[in-house]
């Protein structure tokens, strides 16, 4: 499974955000191949970068 982040501009006002936003998701998933679940929007590359380095931490490091 291969999970990509994508930073969002502000969404215009005249559409509710939660139905432009799963409209767009289901659009990303089959640009991309991949079930609407597994994309994630953030507020910034920075939560990005972030989210992917915890994720990771969580599955691959081990205590000392």
């Amino acid at each position: 499974m291969v999970i990509l982040f994508f930073t969002v501009a502000p969404i215009p006002t005249c559409v509710p955000s939660s139905i432009q936003t799963a409209d767009v998701r289901e659009t990303v998933a089959k640009f991309i191949n991949c079930e609407a679940k597994e994309v994630v929007f953030t507020s910034g590359t920075t939560q990005s970068l972030n989210m992917i380095a915890l994720n990771y931490g969580l599955k691959n490091l081990k205590k000392a």
